[in-house]
């Protein structure tokens, strides 16, 4: 599962079909606006169909954001300036690991925020929180209840993590700590190892590239099992969105 499948998704065409074809209409013209605005002041219909839309259109974003994170890692081609300022494999790699690891949990407030607007719930968005959405009697009493809980629980695995990085410090991992510093060793001409140990000294080079490689597609093969988790846990949201959207839509018309 890939987010390409996701968004060749009936759920998605159909939706995005029908908010494109609005901006199409009312939409004003000027491509290069961050938001772009009508010619007209929408009807229920339509802004039940542009908002649907939207929320689709910033979940597919962060899905694809998150599928491109794991091909960010094994691609380090380091420039002069780079070098310059001191950007390393490791700072490299760790960067984006946070990255990742921060990524995932903007997913729940995404599908939150499309369910919300799905199933009209009519939801102010700086209100929308998981623990009042699921107890919410149009979802609570709906299928859709099962994989949002399913997506919560997959998510926690990075939750603390990702806490952790935001309010406390850096992410730390063995491995990750022991590249660190084998690159400061390499990198720093009063290396105390060239006396001490001259043998490693020498094989520096190599252990950092071993285990920037073992980081690497260790990371690679985490993050994809986690994306196939997360996109065929979405896949049954978007299944049963599908049939809210038809429904909704009909006791418009």
């Amino acid at each position: 599962m890939k987010v390409e499948d996701l968004i060749n998704h009936d759920f998605s065409t159909i939706a995005s079909k029908e908010a494109f074809s609005i901006f199409n209409d009312v939409g004003e013209k000027d491509l290069f606006k961050a938001k772009v605005g009508f010619n007209r002041e929408l009807n229920e219909l339509e802004n039940y169909l542009v908002g649907v839309g939207s929320c689709l259109a910033h979940l597919l974003s962060l899905c694809q954001q998150l599928q491109d994170a794991v091909n960010y890692l094994s691609s380090f081609t380091p420039s002069k300036r780079m070098k310059k300022t001191g950007i390393t494999k490791h700072s490299y790699l760790h960067y984006n690991i946070e990255n990742y690891i921060i990524r995932t949990q903007s997913l729940i407030d995404r599908i939150l925020s499309l369910v919300t607007a799905v199933f009209h719930l009519r939801i102010n968005p700086e209100k929308i929180f998981y623990n009042d959405i699921i107890i919410h009697p149009l979802i609570k009493d709906s299928a859709i209840e099962k994989p949002l809980r399913k997506l919560r629980k997959l998510l926690r695995k990075y939750q603390f993590k990702r806490n952790s990085i935001i309010h406390h410090g850096s992410y730390q991992e063995e491995k990750l700590r022991k590249l660190e510093a084998y690159t400061f060793l390499i990198n720093d001409e009063n290396n105390p190892l060239k006396d001490n140990d001259p043998v490693l000294a020498k094989n520096l080079p190599n252990l950092t590239k071993e285990l920037t490689k073992e980081i690497v597609n260790e990371s690679m093969e985490e993050f994809s099992t986690f994306n196939q988790d997360l996109f065929n846990t979405i896949k049954e949201i978007f299944n049963i969105c599908l049939k809210q959207f038809k429904v909704i839509k009909e006791n418009f018309l």
